[in-house]
This record gives structure tokens, sequence and C-alpha cells, in this order.
């Protein structure tokens, strides 16, 4: 596959998602991007409505920086949980 059609983990992409009623454009690597759909297929939602969970809970200027502490919040928990999914709630009550 050439190098165009698949970004490396670390290169930055621009998703356009709508966040309730507004749009957003998010700034992640493609990495997160592939996280941040695993985490959403784990919870049963899809990804725009876990992206308005974040924001919802995240005080933070930038949503992207939201989102990357999100996902290695996640990540970690489930490490804790030995590998099982996590409640989303779990972590973001904690904001």
């Amino acid at each position: 596959m050439a190098r165009s059609e698949r970004p490396l983990p670390h290169e930055p992409k621009r998703r356009n998602l709508k966040i309730g009623e507004r749009n957003s454009s998010i700034n992640l690597e493609e990495a997160f991007w592939v996280a941040i759909n695993e985490i959403a297929a784990s919870q049963g939602m899809s990804v725009p409505k876990l992206v308005r969970e974040i924001s919802n809970a995240y005080s933070g200027a930038n949503l992207s920086s939201g989102i990357r502490t999100f996902i290695v919040q996640y990540y970690s928990k489930v490490a804790d949980n030995h590998g099982e999914p996590v409640q989303i709630r779990a972590i973001l009550k904690t904001w």
C-alpha cells in the first residue's frame, strides 16, 4: 500500500465530527483515531457520541488533548482490570 493511502501511526489527521449540534474539527495522530474507534466500539457507541461525552467532561481548551488524555487513562484502567473493558464514566467522573 502506498504511504499516502495509509497514514503512519504518528501522523496527525484532521477529522470533522458533529458533536451535538455543532461541527468540530479534531486533529489526532492516526494511532489515537484507531484507539478512539476501538473504545467507542467496546462501549457500543459511535465515535461522535464518545467524543461528546469526553467534551462534556473535559474542562480544558483543547479537545484533542482531552481525547488523548482520556485514551491513555482508559487503557491504563483496562490494564488495571486485567484487559477487561471498563465503563467510560469511571474515567470521566474523575475529571
